[in-house]
């Protein structure tokens, strides 16, 4: 009963459009590898009453069962089709709102320049004008 349920399981994932990620079984042995260098570096580190070996054969264990289960699939061509094509589209509009948020601070950033520079203009003739009014006329004669 297990088994025809495990093959229905299987048929059913080769079928659907977007196939589940199994780990291949490099990821599962570096898993494990990994999983023994944490457990000799925290040395007993765990649940009280657990001894550090009982924890490593545990997960030993884990290991195990999991490099028996997974087996590597690779995508239908239909699958990497479409999502090659998905993602083309997202990243062209993600540029796409990136060159238009550049170009809008470009153009308020010239226009905050030209406004600057317009009142540096004015401000300039304002105190010419001012300097010129403060200073005595020297076309007038002296009696």
């Amino acid at each position: 009963m297990q088994d025809e349920d495990l093959e229905h399981a299987v048929g059913k994932m080769a079928q659907s459009p977007m196939p589940r990620i199994i780990p291949s079984s490099r990821f599962v042995r570096d898993l494990g590898e990994e999983i023994q260098r944490a457990a000799f570096q925290t040395m007993g580190y765990g649940p009280r009453g657990t001894r550090f070996e009982d924890v490593v054969i545990e997960l030993r264990k884990l290991v195990q069962l999991l490099r028996k289960t997974l087996v590597p699939i690779s995508p239908r061509a239909e699958f990497t089709q479409t999502l090659k094509g998905e993602l083309t589209v997202s990243a062209n509009q993600l540029l796409t709102t990136r060159q238009q948020r550049r170009r809008r601070w470009l153009v308020l950033g010239g226009a905050v320049g030209s406004v600057v520079s317009l009142l540096g203009l004015i401000a300039a003739l304002l105190l010419r004008r001012r300097g010129q009014d403060l200073r005595p006329n020297k076309t007038a004669s002296a009696p």
